[in-house]
């Protein structure tokens, strides 16, 4: 279910023409009758509920009847759903073309942050590219709400490719501000690779010194010989007979693999 998020706010002064935009604020967290709003706002009733009919139409306002003694209350709340769905099909649009423009610049730290964050997360990459920001300033320049902005500034830092800086402003409040650490991604995923190399190693070790069955379904695991006599060479998951398996075609693989590995470390 969809839940009130800050960047909402943002998104609507944007979208909406400026004789909206109040409307549309003054129902954002709380559900509000046109009376309500137009007393809240300074707009006249009459012109708060064409604007109300429009928010209706766009899908950005829902209305809400309550039946009473006196008769029917119209309340009137920000629809999140339809915010949620253009939010994010904006990430989805503006991460593609983002994710290419950081391998322009930066072709390193796209291969090393690909397999951390999400294509759609990329505009918070490129922007980091140009300028140091908070966690905020990025999410209302982006209009990407803010956890995901901080999950994303989170995992960089946790691999050791973004930092922070910790400032104070005039009001005491401590805030942080972020930047990439580029210079890293060569060693990051030099480490990466020789976690990678060392696991491969070990499978090409275990495959060269142990003789296998399968009962070649395609889906069912390989066992070893201890395994396979345990279960007199019968599938425990599928019941066919298990069969000495051929795996030299899957060595050539993993040797292909190391070979590779090991020339880019």
């Amino acid at each position: 279910m969809s839940k009130f998020d800050p960047i909402f706010e943002v998104m609507l002064k944007r979208m909406l023409d400026k004789t909206e935009v109040p409307v549309a604020i003054a129902i954002l967290k709380k559900k509000k009758t046109d009376r309500e709003i137009s007393e809240e706002t300074g707009i006249e009733l009459e012109k708060v509920k064409v604007i109300l009919k429009k928010l209706v139409e766009m899908e950005f306002a829902t209305c809400f009847i309550k039946r009473t003694s006196r008769g029917d209350v119209r309340r009137w709340k920000i629809n999140y759903e339809t915010l949620d769905r253009i939010h994010d099909e904006r990430l989805k649009n503006m991460g593609k073309e983002a994710k290419k423009r950081v391998k322009e610049i930066d072709e390193l730290f796209e291969e090393a942050t690909s397999e951390l964050i999400e294509t759609e997360m990329y505009p918070i990459i490129e922007l980091l590219f140009k300028e140091q920001l908070t966690d905020e300033e990025i999410s209302e320049k982006l209009m990407i709400k803010l956890n995901l902005v901080r999950r994303v500034l989170y995992i960089l830092e946790e691999n050791d490719l973004a930092e922070y800086d910790k400032e104070v402003d005039a009001k005491g409040w401590y805030f942080y501000r972020w930047r990439l650490r580029r210079e890293m991604a060569k060693q990051y995923l030099t480490e990466k690779r020789k976690e990678l190399l060392d696991k491969l190693l070990e499978r090409y070790a275990y495959e060269t010194s142990e003789m296998l069955f399968s009962c070649y379904s395609g889906i069912c695991p390989v066992y070893n010989f201890k395994d396979a006599l345990e279960h007199n060479f019968i599938c425990p998951m599928c019941g066919e007979r298990l069969e000495q398996y051929d795996n030299e075609e899957r060595l050539k693989e993993l040797k292909g693999r190391i070979e590779r590995l090991k020339e880019q470390i």
